[in-house]
């Protein structure tokens, strides 16, 4: 009998259609815990999960640990950055999901601001801007805009605005610092110090450890961590083993619309119409700067 099994390219494309699924699901699943859980938990629950998803992996990944631990020993400067990044994560994870309790889409409308004003804090820190990337990178920010007076995110409060700022600008910075550290260091030994730093902060703040436990217990928290750390995950398993990055980070960013549309449908942030177009929008001038 002949055993059966897929081909490389075929593993790869199931694994693009989980990553699409899970994204999807990652989303909704936070979106209903925002109105369940305190913001300030869901950056206990990330790097729990993220964590313990690492800890699994580590038979197949170890050596990348050991390799960018000894990079890490030999340019100290780094655990700065990291350290600087982990207090970010916090403030990102918290104030996103803040907002995602106001609005789904607003939440999810950061990253094509964020991915456009990323184009140029990178290209500060030796990255080459090619034509299509500046020109697409200039239109997310105005279409930010535009979504700041004409989209749901006019309808929230003022608190409501200040926290897609402040989100925009911290993923900015998370993903500016990604940048730097990934130069010297590999995506492992990132993810493992940064989030052990996460988790420290988690533990610092006041009713920390109380917030750890509600990770750990509420069947919320756990479904939330366990679908982030598991696209995280399936998301790095197939930059590495199958796919381009760009093809990853398409896949991802064609997840937009299609939340921005589910949350008119289940939460009535608007029509769905409206919504698909503004999701349309931000994907269409999103893949100039992933595919050049």
């Amino acid at each position: 009998m002949n055993n059966f099994a897929f081909s490389p390219e075929t593993v790869g494309h199931l694994l693009l259609a989980a990553l699409f699924c899970l994204t999807v699901a990652t989303g909704l699943v936070f979106k209903v815990a925002s109105h369940k859980i305190d913001h300030r938990t869901a950056p206990a629950f990330m790097c729990l999960w993220v964590l313990a998803g690492l800890g699994l992996t580590f038979p197949l990944y170890g050596d990348l640990w050991y390799a960018g631990w000894q990079g890490l020993i030999e340019q100290p400067w780094l655990a700065l950055l990291m350290l600087a990044k982990g207090g970010l994560l916090w403030l990102l994870f918290s104030q996103k999901q803040h907002l995602n309790k106001m609005s789904l889409s607003a939440r999810n409308y950061t990253s094509p601001v964020a991915i456009g004003l990323m184009v140029f804090t990178n290209a500060a820190f030796g990255e080459q801007l090619a034509t299509a990337e500046l020109v697409a990178a200039m239109g997310l920010c105005a279409l930010g805009l535009s979504f700041a007076f004409k989209g749901h995110l006019q309808d929230l409060p003022a608190q409501g605005k200040t926290l897609f700022g402040a989100a925009v600008l911290l993923t900015v910075a998370c993903g500016t610092l990604d940048h730097i550290l990934l130069t010297h260091l590999n995506w492992y030994v990132l993810l493992v110090v940064t989030n052990i730093i996460l988790l420290a902060v988690v533990l610092l703040q006041r009713g920390g450890f109380g917030r750890l436990r509600e990770s750990l217990t509420a069947p919320l928290a756990i479904a939330a961590g366990a679908l982030f750390a598991t696209t995280e995950l399936v998301k790095f398993y197939q930059t590495v083993s199958y796919s381009p990055v760009t093809v990853v980070v398409t896949v991802q960013s064609a997840t937009i619309p299609v939340l921005l549309i589910l949350s008119a449908l289940i939460w009535k942030e608007r029509t769905w119409r409206e919504q698909g177009l503004w999701g349309l929008l931000a994907l269409a001038l999103i893949l100039p700067v992933i595919l050049t």
